[in-house]
């Protein structure tokens, strides 16, 4: 083939290969193009279509099946968003852009495990890897807006590749439940839970220790009735002997001593629980006064103080128990006796001001020193002690007071100088208008003989309370246990019986239930003669059948107004 005969055939190659390199050019565009559209609405970037030709245009938009899908991933609670393959957010929604602190724009294109703590960044990797074969839920640390660290479940599932695709197709769809809410939710219900645990331990305590105290007084006042029993006949056969007198006088007042400090401790546990149940009525401030002066003149007269009582000219009244204001006053004075050195001053005065009743112990004492001051009414608080315990007690005689004083709508105030400078103490109570009727003083009658049975399993507290009464004119008999005084009470047929509640075996209270129930010992009156002297306990002797309910060691005032 000649040279001129070559040039057409390769000139026509050549033009042939340049159109077809052409055309793949422009196909790749086109294709290129079509995947980056397809790219913008996997996106959400492209809400419609165009499409042109020769003959016109048409618009295909994508709301329709997109919207609903998108609307919801938005209102999402969570945080929505999907990986790719090497896990990096191809889409979020606004919800876990808010959660991780960041906005859209800048988040995408991020690695989450960036947000990830740390120190769980290999097992959110593993997690990764086994969402691909199912979904996979687990609870990391997310690093939250500000840099806070936030508790997180996330949940992994797998999305469908792309057959084809060459660029990373999303490979997992990722959702973010903030857990900071319900951990605190979570936190709050096991505080409350334990509080509630605490509160119930703490309830039982008390009970153990409202039992034990019970007890205590109980066995704290079975040996004091015999003591009290024995002094009080040792008092009446000693007459003639001042030396003796002195002796049994000291008993009397050491065993009265001791009555008292087991009475407050009671006390005090029941105000705190708010356990004291108060029978009021009009109540005359100066027979308060003269009875809570009788009760401590025995300490008053053994320290020689002098005891000045200004009392008002016209009776004035308050609404209360009268028995609780007047062991209110009388913790007052024994305080005032207790902590003045002996030969002081002791006045109480009485004045009425804008419908309130101000009644005012002062003493010439040691007086109250500026930092115990706020404090002296808080339990076991005392004056700084020394090894002599020259005072005694138990530092909780003025807490009762202001127990007692504020359950009766009063206040009381504690004032002082100083050191040796003496104290003051004033209750303030509201004012009544005096009775229509004056109570009549209801005078005792004189004893009449009693046949009398004793019923106590201490032997000692039951002997001498016989030896006591059979000096008073009566007849009286003992029993030491519940089967002997049911039998008994058959045989004597008492008019009254003193029946100890803490006997072993049988109760008091069984045998006050099972007397009661017999036919033939109508009319017998039963006191309930026991160390236990809760309001509880008053109502459960109460429940059971007894008359009256006398707390050991009895006051022999009181039994012999009983047996009138």
């Amino acid at each position: 083939m000649s040279a001129a005969e070559e040039t057409p055939a390769v000139f026509e190659l050549q033009q042939r290969l340049t159109v077809q390199e052409a055309e793949c050019r422009a196909l790749r565009l086109e294709l290129e193009e079509a995947k980056g559209v397809v790219d913008a609405i996997r996106r959400g970037e492209i809400d419609a279509l165009l499409v042109s030709d020769p003959e016109g245009a048409q618009v295909f938009t994508l709301e329709g099946a997109d919207q609903p899908y998108r609307i919801m991933v938005e209102s999402m609670s969570e945080g929505a968003a999907t990986l790719v393959a090497d896990g990096t957010l191809a889409y979020a929604n606004s919800r876990l852009a808010a959660l991780l602190g960041m906005p859209l724009e800048r988040l995408l294109g991020q690695p989450f495990a960036d947000f990830v703590a740390p120190a769980e960044r290999a097992r959110f990797a593993a997690a990764c890897t086994a969402a691909r074969s199912g979904q996979h839920v687990e609870e990391f640390a997310v690093r939250g807006a500000g840099g806070c660290r936030l508790p997180a479940l996330i949940a992994l599932s797998p999305l469908r590749q792309a057959a084809a695709a060459r660029e990373p197709a999303p490979a997992l769809c990722l959702v973010v439940t903030d857990l900071t809410e319900s951990q605190r939710n979570a936190d709050l219900t096991l505080a409350i839970s334990r509080r509630e645990a605490a509160e119930a331990e703490l309830r039982l305590a008390v009970r153990q220790k409202d039992a034990f105290l019970a007890m205590l007084a109980h066995e704290l006042r079975n040996p004091l009735s015999p003591i009290r029993h024995a002094s009080e006949l040792l008092t009446r056969s000693l007459r003639a002997d001042p030396r003796a007198q002195s002796l049994v006088a000291m008993i009397a007042r050491q065993t009265e001593h001791l009555s008292r400090l087991v009475d407050d401790l009671l006390d005090v546990a029941r105000i705190a629980q708010n356990r004291i149940v108060l029978k009021k009525g009009p109540v005359e401030i100066g027979s308060l006064i003269d009875q809570a002066v009788e009760t401590v003149q025995a300490i008053i007269s053994e320290k020689g103080h002098r005891l000045r009582v200004d009392k008002p000219k016209t009776p004035l009244y308050v609404h209360g128990d009268r028995a609780r204001l007047a062991q209110s006053l009388s913790n007052l004075l024994h305080n005032a006796a207790k902590y003045t050195d002996p030969g002081g001053a002791i006045t109480v005065t009485v004045a009425a001001s804008a419908g309130q009743l101000e009644l005012e112990v002062r003493d010439s004492g040691i007086g109250i020193a500026d930092s115990l001051l706020p404090h002296v009414f808080d339990l076991f608080v005392q004056s700084e002690r020394t090894l002599d315990r020259a005072q005694g007690g138990l530092g909780i005689g003025l807490s009762i007071v202001k127990g007692l004083v504020e359950m009766h709508g009063g206040t009381v105030h504690a004032a002082s100088a100083g050191a040796q400078s003496g104290s003051t103490f004033t209750i303030s109570l509201p004012l009544i208008a005096p009775p229509e009727t004056a109570r009549q003083e209801c005078r005792p009658l004189p004893a009449a003989r009693r046949r009398v049975l004793i019923v106590d399993d201490n032997v000692d507290a039951a002997d001498s309370l016989a030896l006591l009464l059979e000096s008073d004119g009566h007849e009286a008999q003992t029993a030491y246990s519940a089967s002997t005084a049911l039998e008994a009470v058959e045989r004597l047929r008492p008019e009254v019986v003193l029946l100890d509640v803490g006997l072993p075996h049988i109760d008091g209270y069984e045998v006050a239930r099972r007397l009661r129930a017999r036919a033939s010992v109508p009319g017998m009156r039963l006191i309930a003669l026991t160390g236990y002297g809760r309001d509880e306990d008053r109502e459960r002797a109460r429940q059971a059948g007894f008359d009256d309910h006398l707390l050991k060691p009895a006051d022999i005032a009181v039994l012999q107004q009983l047996l009138t």
